[in-house]
């Protein structure tokens, strides 16, 4: 059975989403290294014309594990409905300012991340304004970051409180107001690092355990189960707190999830191959080196002390959206 979310301030109604009348132009799309543009992306319609949907077309030249990419999408909104999300039945006062973020997540990999798109909408700058406001959306996706799907939700969100209270309009920056538009979701043919996780029934044995293969070379060694492995024990009476439905996705699971990437951490930083792990240059595309890099570049992880470690694999948890800006 669904439940309802309320809230104590007002976000955006159907109503107002359709006047809003946005419309969302096709996406463009480049790869490069080091901000050297190598080419554009081919983005190819998938479904029919409403659907905010793409698939990238240009495998054969581009590489997810060796370029960066770029997206960038303009977004057109009727200027007089937004004018209208200022007055009394709207969701903010006249003095506020609202914002639009993109909240993105990586199926394949559950990474995810917010970031502003930069426009600062207030009411005295629509009022000098066109009839249609164009807002555009850019981010960068480091190399091995994207692969399976990427979905983009364009959210509505209060920029500055104003000076103004009123009852029922939100007052916290930051706030969430709403889901603007369809989602922009763009098929990738890629392979980022996921975590390794496994599943056994493995009655009387512990709810969770490390495996690491023999012999492991982790700079050519792929980072997948074969090699390194968070095994989860279904037969295991807290198992099922492990899940909220079907995704794995509780503070139990978070927690087991930190210990196990701090173990892995350890392993291969500190404890069997402390020297091998600093020659960077030897590091292959998708080996274990190359995820770990990966996440203790974008997520600031501190192998220099176990207190370190301790802490900084315990704030990526926290802030899954690493360095990208987070409201």
């Amino acid at each position: 059975m669904s439940r309802k979310v309320f809230h104590n301030y007002k976000t955006l109604t159907e109503n107002q989403k359709i006047s809003l009348n946005c419309q969302y132009c096709t996406p463009e799309g480049s790869f490069g290294i080091h901000s050297e543009t190598a080419g554009p992306l081919q983005l190819k319609a998938a479904g029919d014309s409403q659907a905010n949907e793409y698939i990238i077309d240009n495998v054969d030249s581009w590489d997810s594990g060796k370029y960066d990419c770029y997206i960038s999408q303009k977004l057109l909104f009727d200027t007089a409905a937004l004018q209208g999300l200022f007055q009394n039945d709207g969701v903010t006062t006249k003095d506020s300012t609202l914002g639009i973020a993109a909240l993105w997540q990586i199926d394949k990999t559950g990474i995810r991340g917010c970031v502003d798109s930069g426009c600062a909408i207030s009411l005295q700058t629509l009022r000098h304004g066109e009839r249609t406001t164009e807002v555009t959306y850019t981010q960068k996706f480091s190399a091995g970051l994207l692969a399976g799907t990427l979905l983009i939700h364009f959210m509505l969100y209060l920029k500055e409180p104003g000076l103004r209270t009123a009852y029922g309009k939100a007052s916290l920056a930051g706030t969430l107001l709403g889901e603007l538009v369809n989602p922009l979701v763009i098929h990738i043919d890629g392979d980022a690092p996921a975590f390794p996780v496994v599943t056994v029934s493995s009655p009387g044995r512990e709810l969770w355990w490390l495996e690491f293969g023999t012999d492991i070379a982790p700079w050519s060694d792929p980072f997948t189960e074969d090699f390194v492995a968070i095994v989860l024990n279904e037969a295991h009476a807290d198992y099922g707190k492990l899940k909220s439905g079907e995704q794995y996705d509780t503070p139990l699971f978070k927690e087991l999830l930190a210990s196990a990437l701090e173990g892995i951490f350890r392993y291969f930083y500190r404890d069997q191959f402390s020297n091998e792990m600093t020659m960077e240059e030897d590091f292959q595309e998708g080996s274990i080196a190359m995820a770990l890099k990966y996440m203790k570049d974008c997520f600031d992880i501190d192998t220099d002390t176990i207190e370190n470690l301790h802490k900084s694999v315990r704030s990526m948890i926290r802030n899954p959206a690493g360095k990208g800006v987070a409201l």
